[in-house]
């Protein structure tokens, strides 16, 4: 009872702490509001100020009380006419908005991914500001997705430069004044005047101008009794049309309806402006979600449509596209397909395939629900055609640092993807041969970002262009600055980020047409299943793992659940086999019911306890398709890159890797490079770093960081403190690894054996940047023996799902949400740092990011080896697969990396890699010594011990 009283006593006081900070942050903004009311400019800015800087230190970036502090702030600079500074404040509340946006709605997030650029255009910085302030309570007001949004955005855009070049005077207005004065306002004279000046100003999108030029118009032929007129309803319909695009609906709403009344009072529906008035009045129908009104107004206009519109065009598609899709919502097929059929049949000489891809969408979900499944399927592959030309295209248009925004781009084509999935997955049985247009499209969509970067980074690294490679290196060096400038808050910038992504920004487009001509020239066709049975030899086979969001045909359209599935293809077969195996929710329920218990009951639970059910969900439907198969490469998806598919047990006492020789690819596109073995020859160069000394004084870091690059920049590294429970590798403060030296040694006893050339990078000397501009450049094989570390996105609502075992002070070490920036490896004199000392000036911090390894030249380095804990961790991002370390060192240009997917101790680990190193320098190729080195393992271990570490090409 006491206990409980304590523990109660506990709870309340902090509950009081919890308000009081709140009920501080209250008070702030109360102050601040209260000083911006007053006028008082430069009190308003104290204040702001003060308010910022105590949000900014108890708050993370992504709470209200920080955003508020931000806005705040931006509008006290405004009031001050501190324009630029205050831009900075506004571009900060922006982008927090529209990271929330992406959560969910991706494709508003895609419309809107460029509006902080947009604005920041306006030549005028005090328009800016000022567009600033009026577009941000937009975004902030978005609950739901409402993509009308955008359309109020890029009015203000529009309007901000039309004020900037529209200044001056204006002739047009001070004529129409002449003849009212000259006239009178209810003339002739004046009312054909004040007509041109209404159609001008809305033609030069004054909208301002052009809605009080409308609305004067509307008091004149009141005036002149004239209500009853084409004249009347014309001006209701412009008025109309403004407030629409300015997303004022209620006004638009109201003058339209008008319009529509006034033109059917007077009969004069036979004309363009009585079309269009109809056209809007289903759009905005359309925002109410008024289905069955949309229906009935885009009905009765039918016949204006097709005649003042026209059959091609894309508002015409617009009109019967959506009929077909409402009909659908209410189950009338026979509707549906009659306007679907119309669009197709409109579209008989347009060579432009794309347009045809809704009717082929809206068909197919047509046959679907009326169970002609076969007629179904010959839609939705033509439109699967389409959307797999368009993802091949995209690859056009990437350039070295647009990854977030053609991810947004892809997130379009992963949903029609995925609806293309559902219809195949369900025709599997009765066409299996569908299974090839899934594999297709695999071999397409997955990692496609990442071999797009790497392959225009190779281009520019190979290009013998002087210009183009030091305008590489440059942005590469404005990068790494961005990439420590966002781990600060904004109080300790010491410099501008907006000016640094706008100099990347100008130095990337620059080199964009190069790379674009170089890359166009060079894009290789798309692959095909073929292609990658081709290079499969008789007692070989392939599994590409897919998972999608699955959807449930009914009256709507619904994402039910996301589905795993394996493609399996042999030689000889006559197309993929596609395999059904679990869904989302289940498999993630079976990690996390792991989630809380250390790495090594983790994984006995995983894999030995609960072993048969991991082989049920992720093998057995596919085992018998395997049979015979000594060989088998395997490319995971989703939450099977948490699996070490070697450590899953089979039958009685046996694994996978007993059955087979498993091979872990990124994706099946790799066994079309027609690679030779990779064997550690006397030719070859290796350098390791292990024994590192993370406890360094200031004096040292500064002497040893000079040693590899004098003059450094200063990278505005900010200091950290942090608190760990764990001793072994991955935990603790970053304590020294013995472990790590003998594996160095060891290795490198092997390699002198052997005559294999070496560097090695111990103690004192293995600071950050050695490893970014030591002196051997870019060898053949890196060996990185440290710590590592994975944090997951402290702001992720999904539940944990095995992702191994992180404290929560690691949860909340990092600000941002970039995975890139949340994994990497620790170099020497990182506790510095990380337990909140001041950085050296100009020197690197001894903490290596993902981030920052994706922006090195590695093409020469063929194999990366991470001997350190949960470095093939990372947020799990679609079709793209880990961002983390594995991909940065690929994009890096790396071929091979070995990386670990739990805590591991270090007597085994140094076990396992002198196995690995000593059967390769036997002559082995790369994957059958380090296949051999994990079998060797597994004779004396459990899983935990051997399994954590994969290879991955």
């Amino acid at each position: 009872m006491m206990f409980r009283f304590l523990f109660l006593l506990a709870f309340m006081a902090g509950c009081c702490v919890l308000s009081a900070k709140a009920q501080y942050c209250n008070d702030k903004e109360k102050a601040t509001v209260k000083a911006l009311a007053s006028g008082k400019v430069d009190d308003a800015l104290a204040k702001a100020n003060a308010f910022f800087l105590f949000a900014e230190k108890e708050y993370k970036d992504t709470d209200t009380c920080y955003r508020k502090a931000l806005l705040h702030m931006a509008d006290a600079l405004d009031r001050k006419e501190l324009y630029d500074s205050a831009i900075v404040f506004w571009s900060e509340g922006m982008k927090m908005v529209l990271k929330r946006m992406t959560d969910f709605a991706p494709m508003m997030a895609v419309s809107m991914s460029s509006t902080t650029q947009m604005f920041e255009s306006i030549p005028n910085k005090k328009q800016a500001s000022e567009m600033y302030r009026k577009a941000l309570p937009i975004l902030l007001s978005v609950d739901t997705t409402d993509y009308s949004m955008i359309i109020k955005i890029t009015n203000l855009y529009t309007e901000s430069f039309s004020k900037y070049y529209g200044q001056g005077e204006d002739t047009t207005t001070n004529k129409l004044k002449s003849i009212g004065e000259k006239y009178g306002k209810t003339s002739n004279e004046y009312l054909a005047e004040l007509k041109v000046v209404a159609n001008e100003f809305r033609e030069k999108w004054k909208q301002t101008e052009a809605r009080n030029a409308y609305g004067e118009l509307l008091n004149v032929l009141k005036e002149r009794g004239e209500i009853k007129s084409v004249e009347y309803a014309d001006a209701l319909y412009h008025l109309g049309f403004l407030q629409f695009m300015q997303m004022n609906y209620d006004s638009s709403r109201f003058y339209i309806d008008q319009a529509i009344s006034t033109y059917e009072d007077i009969r004069e529906t036979n004309n363009e402006s009585y079309t269009w008035a109809l056209f809007y009045c289903g759009i905005l129908y359309q925002f109410e979600q008024k289905w069955n009104k949309t229906i009935e107004i885009y009905e009765k206009g039918m016949k204006s449509f097709r005649k003042f519109l026209g059959a091609e065009s894309p508002y015409f598609t617009t009109i019967l596209v959506t009929l077909g899709n409402l009909y659908l919502i209410d189950n009338d097929y026979k509707n549906a397909e009659k306007y679907l059929l119309e669009d197709l049949k409109n579209k008989e000489n347009d060579t432009v395939e794309a347009n045809r891809m809704a009717s082929y969408i809206g068909l197919g979900r047509v046959e679907m629900l009326k169970k002609n499944m076969a007629k179904a399927e010959d839609y939705f592959v033509k439109a699967n055609r389409i959307t797999a030309k368009q993802i091949y295209d995209l690859q056009d248009i990437v350039g070295i640092s647009t990854e977030k925004k053609v991810a947004q781009y892809f997130s379009a084509f992963r949903y029609s993807l995925n609806t293309f999935y559902t219809v195949f997955g369900k025709r599997a049985n009765e066409n299996p041969a569908i299974a090839g247009q899934i594999f297709d499209d695999e071999l397409l969509s997955k990692g496609l970002i990442l071999r797009i970067i790497r392959d225009r980074i190779e281009l520019i690294n190979n290009s013998g262009d002087s210009e183009l490679i030091a305008n590489f290196n440059q942005w590469i060096d404005i990068r790494q600055q961005l990439a420590k400038l966002a781990l600060l808050p904004m109080s300790e910038r010491k410099a501008n980020i907006n000016v640094l992504e706008n100099d990347a920004r100008n130095i990337e487009n620059n080199m964009y047409y190069k790379i674009y001509q170089s890359a166009k020239s060079t894009k290789p066709p798309a692959l095909t299943w073929q292609a990658v049975q081709k290079n499969l030899k008789p007692d070989e086979a392939v599994v590409e793992f897919i998972h999608y969001d699955h959807y449930m045909y009914g009256e709507a359209w619904i994402n039910d659940s996301a589905l795993y599935g394996a493609l399996v293809l042999r030689p000889g077969d006559t197309h993929p086999y596609y395999f059904p195996l679990f869904d989302e929710k289940t498999f993630r329920s079976f990690l996390g019911s792991f989630s809380n218990l250390s790495s090594y009951d983790l994984v006995n639970q995983m894999y030995e306890v609960n072993g048969d059910s991991l082989f049920a969900m992720v093998w057995k439907p596919i085992e018998e398709r395997l049979s015979g198969a000594k060989t088998v490469y395997y490319s995971p998806s989703g939450l099977l890159h948490k699996v070490s598919f070697n450590a899953v047990p089979c039958s009685e006492g046996k694994v996978l890797s007993d059955k087979y020789d498993l091979f872990l690819l990124s994706s099946s596109a790799m066994l079309t490079n027609n690679k030779k073995p990779f064997l550690l020859t006397k030719e070859d160069d290796v350098r390791l770093y292990g024994g590192i000394f993370y406890d360094l004084d200031s004096n040292s870091i500064d002497f040893y960081s000079k040693k590899f690059k004098e003059d450094m920049d200063d990278f505005f590294i900010h200091d950290r403190s942090m608190e760990w429970s764990d001793s072994i590798r991955g935990g603790s403060f970053w304590p020294y690894l013995e472990g790590t030296l003998n594996e160095v040694e060891y290795i490198s006893k092997l390699l002198d054996k052997n005559s294999v050339k070496q560097s090695k990078v111990i103690g004192k000397e293995a600071v950050e940047e050695s490893f970014k501009y030591g002196e051997t450049g870019s060898p053949k094989v890196i060996h990185i023996a440290t710590h590592g570390f994975f944090f997951p996105d402290p702001d992720s609502k999904s539940p944990k799902d095995g992702a191994y075992n992180v404290t929560e002070a690691a949860e909340a070490w990092d600000p941002t949400r970039d995975p890139m920036i949340r994994s990497g490896l620790i170099f020497a004199g990182a506790n510095h740092v990380w337990q909140g000392e001041k950085a050296i000036l100009g020197a690197e911090d001894g903490i290596l990011t993902a981030f920052e390894v994706s922006k090195m030249n590695l093409s020469k380095t063929r194999l990366v080896v991470m001997s350190a804990c949960e470095t093939g961790l990372g947020d799990i991002r679609g079709s793209e697969g880990v961002y983390g370390l594995q991909r940065a060192f690929m994009i890096a240009g790396v071929e091979y990396v070995i990386m670990s997917l739990w805590q591991i101790p270090d007597e085994q680990t140094v076990e396992l890699m002198n196995i690995f190193y000593s059967e390769w320098m036997k002559g082995k190729d790369i994957r059958q010594a380090f296949l051999f080195a994990q079998r060797e393992l597994r004779k004396k271990y459990p899983p935990y011990f051997w399994a954590a570490f994969v290879l991955m090409e």
